[in-house]
């Protein structure tokens, strides 16, 4: 197989525990497969990403300037990120420039799988691409920075810690979602996301250990003497060392006066530097070249961390030292161990304190224990044998992705003259459901798109705030002009679609029905819109970009649900809204519908069969595409009356209502007014003409000119 394996923060030095893993895991499957080795890291002196050329076929390295953690940049950026929705740990990495070259390698490359090592690239994956994406979650990351949150003293902390718990809980569902599988590293980690994806697309893939490399050798040890191993960068074990430094090591020199504790791993922070300064039983090494000295001189391994998720290889490679183990019961989470049999477990200072005391006074329990640990990493968690339990799990989803099509909604499709078009069609007279399943709908039809309604001044509270956005956001005030301006020439009110929903309106002398659409799926759909249309009894289609769904200023599920109970119609607005739809290829156009619409209809229960266009780049390809996907009803830009037909599925076009619009012409373009309806088709024919002519080129001008506003 061809495996793309994404990774954010780079891969050598094998200094995390993350690192190990995948490395060991990479460099397996690299002896079976064509591995490509995409890693985006902040740049530094002596980087050796280069060597790894010689582990797989190909490596692509995107160098970042990131700053160091708690430097004075890191906090500004931070304050940036913190407005943006994301976790601050995805957005320090994903930066502009990123997805496109990973895009590149996709274009140039038709990879069987793409492996997302760790969640943190999933923000510049291009899902939309074909081939089945892994996502390897070695943590539950939001599980992390809750713990955090739960141990945090200082005010601050603790609400930064709240939000990056609130951001990252919302990044990680969303992409389990889009992933074809998930691997975990514990089996708790499949329980906690197994309440969010189904089980079945979960498998387990334990820790390893480098058995060969990590040996018992007993001779070195001193006495008394304790060692934590581990990235000092990360806070789980900066955590830990001062929970161990100010409240277990106290209690054991109590009782053994001249027990110590060395910590041994990159960047301690000045905090626990310091710490070592002023305590005598504490000694930081910083980075080393080799753990496994400092880890023959202990005669305890230690591992007392109150914040974690995935397992910790750290206690692995103690077992396969065959070094006796201390560890709360987070720090040997989803670990096959055994209290009692291979390792001691200690939640309380008190206990801890305890078991550790034990073991420096008891060389012969130091023995049983650490053989017993030796023997169960041996027998059972080498890399290898890992690596393929990983490499059996890669070829069943792309197995499956080769025999099956992407999911679609267990809907009927209307063949081609199920659904008929008649001239003059009055709908509330003869529209619907007619005998032998046949759907009547009027030829011609007015529709209307709005898509945020805002309160004045506050543009940027729903919605895409891509430049050019704020002239499709309109004032609360201008919008329920609008809405008065519609019921007094329009008192029936608008239709919705499919042909067969539940008409609202009485029979009426009106020719043509008016359908009121609403794109993107901004959070004013249901903050303002809804509760605007129901003092007037209106229903609407309420357009879904399913991609940003419970990100800020979109629409959460219970929103999307929300609205469906109210009586409105929700469709898909694609997946991830493309800048140019109809330059799409088949594949792509495929997977944003069907994916969009499978997204929709696990969250409403029901089938979702109608969409909109995104973009204003509208093709018969699109519509296809739309129609393969189980989509009825295709609402386009394009500001037309004429309804049509591409494949059993009806494509109308609509009138955009923008910021600024007077209510007098919103009235006209109801009443079937052809002065404001043709200004708006020549207007936007040669607009379709710059885009059709200009390309690429036409976007940038645009987006220049747009900014300017």
């Amino acid at each position: 197989m061809r495996i793309l394996w994404v990774k954010a923060g780079g891969l050598v030095p094998l200094d995390t525990g993350g690192k190990i893993r995948s490395y060991h895991i990479l460099r397996e499957l690299a002896k079976r497969h064509e591995m490509t080795l995409f890693t985006f890291y902040a740049a530094h002196a002596g980087d050796s990403h280069h060597e790894l050329e010689q582990v797989v076929q190909r490596v692509v390295c995107h160098r970042l300037q990131i700053p160091d953690q708690r430097a004075r940049a890191d906090y500004r950026d931070y304050g940036r990120d913190f407005f943006s929705g994301y976790p601050h740990a995805v957005a320090k990495y994903c930066r502009p420039g990123v997805s496109e070259d990973l895009r590149k390698i996709l274009d140039e490359v038709a990879f069987d799988a793409v492996v997302c090592d760790f969640v943190t690239p999933a923000a510049v994956i291009p899902w939309e691409q074909a081939c089945p994406k892994i996502l390897f979650a070695h943590n539950v990351e939001a599980v992390i920075w809750r713990r955090h949150y739960q141990v945090a003293i200082n005010p601050l902390w603790k609400a930064v810690c709240l939000r990056e718990y609130l951001a990252m809980d919302r990044f990680e569902r969303r992409y389990l979602e889009r992933a074809a599988h998930v691997l975990t590293v514990s089996e708790n980690d499949r329980e906690y996301f197994a309440r969010f994806t189904p089980p079945s697309k979960i498998t387990v893939i334990p820790t390893g250990v480098d058995v060969d490399y990590f040996q018992p050798e007993r001779d070195a040890e001193k006495p008394n003497h304790m060692v934590f191993t581990g990235s000092m960068d990360w806070l789980p074990n900066e955590d830990a060392v001062f929970y161990f430094a100010k409240r277990v090591l106290p209690l054991i020199r109590q009782q053994s006066p001249d027990a110590t504790l060395c910590v041994v791993g990159r960047r301690p922070s000045e905090r626990i530097r310091a710490l070592a300064a002023r305590n005598l039983g504490v000694e930081v090494t910083g980075q080393v070249e080799d753990i496994r000295p400092h880890m023959r001189e202990a005669t305890v391994y230690v591992v007392p961390l109150r914040i974690g998720g995935g397992t910790r290889l750290k206690i692995f490679e103690a077992m396969a030292m065959a070094m006796p183990v201390v560890s709360t019961s987070v720090g040997a989470e989803g670990l096959p161990v055994h209290d009692g049999q291979d390792i001691l477990l200690a939640d309380t200072p008190e206990d801890f304190a305890r078991r550790v005391l034990g073991l420096l006074a008891n060389r012969q329990e130091r023995a049983a224990l650490g053989q017993a640990a030796r023997a169960l990493v041996e027998r059972k968690y080498s890399w290898s044998s890992v690596a393929r339990l990983f490499d059996e799990t890669l070829a069943k989803v792309v197995q499956g992705a080769e025999t099956v099509s992407v999911w679609s909604p267990s809907i009927t499709v209307p063949q081609p003259g199920r659904i008929r078009i008649v001239k003059g069609l009055n709908p509330h007279q003869t529209g619907g459901p007619r005998a032998g399943g046949e759907t009547r709908v009027p030829a011609r039809a007015v529709s209307l798109v709005f898509h945020d309604v805002v309160n004045a001044g506050e543009a940027a509270s729903s919605g895409f705030l891509v430049p050019g956005a704020k002239r499709y956001k309109l004032d609360r005030g201008e919008f329920e002009r609008d809405l008065a301006a519609i019921a007094h020439v329009f008192p029936r009110g608008p239709e919705l679609l499919p042909a067969d929903a539940p008409s609202r309106s009485a029979r009426g002398a009106t020719p043509v029905p008016l359908y009121l659409t609403f794109d993107d799926g901004g959070t004013s759909a249901w903050s303002c819109i809804a509760k605007l249309l129901e003092p007037l009894g209106w229903k609407a289609h309420f357009m879904i970009t399913t991609g940003y769904i419970g990100t800020r200023r979109f629409l959460g599920k219970n929103e999307i649900r929300a609205l469906r109970s109210q009586g409105h119609v929700i469709a898909s607005h694609s997946a991830s809204h493309p800048e140019r739809m109809s330059a799409c290829g088949w594949k792509r156009l495929l997977d944003e519908w069907e994916t969009s619409v499978k997204i929709l209809s696990d969250i409403l229960g029901e089938p979702v069969t109608v969409a909109s266009v995104p973009g204003g780049y509208y093709s018969k390809r699109v519509a296809e595409a739309a129609a393969c996907a189980g989509i009825q009803v295709l609402f386009t830009s394009e500001p037309t009356m004429r309804v049509s037909q591409v494949d059993g599925c009806l494509i109308l076009g609509r009138f955009a209502i923008l910021r600024g619009t007077p209510p007098a012409a919103v009235a006209r373009l109801v009443q079937d007014n052809s002065i404001p309806q043709l200004a708006q088709y020549l207007a936007w024919n040669l607009k379709k003409a710059g885009k059709h002519l200009g390309g690429a080129w036409w976007l940038a001008m645009r987006k220049r000119l747009l900014q300017r506003e």
